[in-house]
């Protein structure tokens, strides 16, 4: 929001873009804390652990 707005406020754009660059940095730091606390709570698997599993969307079609 900031950014698109910074002609307005009078903020440089350096400054503008110093701001949502670290405001992305602080939301992303934020989810992953969130959702690494949460995965640890619910008792999840590790991404790496888990085996892919293939399933084939192939149908026939009875003529």
């Amino acid at each position: 929001m900031l950014f698109t707005n910074w002609m307005e406020g009078g903020i440089s754009l350096f400054s503008a873009l110093a701001t949502s660059i670290a405001a992305g940095i602080i939301f992303g730091a934020l989810m992953t804390l969130y959702y690494q606390t949460s995965a640890k709570r619910h008792h999840l698997s590790q991404w790496q652990s888990l085996t892919p599993v293939h399933t084939t969307t192939e149908h026939s079609i009875a003529s």
